[in-house]
C-alpha cells in the first residue's frame, strides 16, 4: 500500500492512511461469490496488515466447485470515498489469477492443489 500513501505518486486520490483506512480485495465475478455462499452483489473481502509491514493480505478458502479464473482489484476506504484501482478504461490494474489443475487421475477427474497463493500485488497505479 506504500504507493497509495505517497503524495508524489498518489496525486489524484485521498492518501491511504495505514491504521485508519481499510484495504480490501474486490472480486469481479459474482459467480465466484455465489459458489462460496456469499452475496453475489457484495464483491469485497477485507484485508489486514497483520505484522505492520504495509503488506495487506487475506486468507479465503475456496470451496469446490467454483470458477478457475479469478479477476480482482484492490481498493481502500477514505474519509471522502472508496478508492478502487483499475476497471473499465480507468488507470490502474486489474489482476487475474488462474487456478490450474496439478494433474488428472486415470478416471479423468481433475486434481487441484489444496492451496493456491495469489501473487503479491500493490495498489500502485491509483
Amino acid at each position: 500500500m506504500e504507493p497509495a500513501t505517497d503524495p508524489d505518486i498518489n496525486t489524484a486520490n485521498p492518501l491511504f492512511r495505514p491504521g485508519v483506512d481499510e484495504c480490501y480485495i474486490y472480486f469481479e465475478s459474482p459467480l465466484l461469490m455465489l459458489t462460496q455462499g456469499l452475496d453475489a452483489y457484495e464483491h469485497t473481502v477485507g484485508m489486514e496488515d497483520l505484522d505492520g509491514d504495509g503488506v495487506y493480505s487475506v486468507t479465503m478458502p475456496l470451496d469446490a466447485p467454483t470458477v478457475y479464473q479469478v479477476g480482482y482489484r484492490i481498493g481502500y476506504t477514505s474519509d471522502a470515498d472508496s478508492i478502487l484501482n483499475g476497471g473499465g478504461v480507468e488507470f490502474g490494474r486489474r489482476y487475474y489469477q488462474f487456478i490450474l489443475p496439478i494433474s488428472h487421475d486415470p478416471e479423468g477427474e481433475t486434481i487441484l492443489a489444496g492451496r493456491v497463493g495469489f501473487p503479491d500485488c500493490r495498489l500502485d497505479t491509483i
